[in-house]
């Protein structure tokens, strides 16, 4: 169960830095 939380944690994060990406971008643009 661990793992799973781990991975779910880990997509948690991904998704902050995708969106805080894209919002760099358009500010930059």
């Amino acid at each position: 169960m661990g793992c799973l939380r781990y991975l779910i944690n880990l997509a948690f994060w991904a998704l902050i830095a995708y969106i805080g990406l894209l919002v760099a971008i358009a500010l930059i643009l």
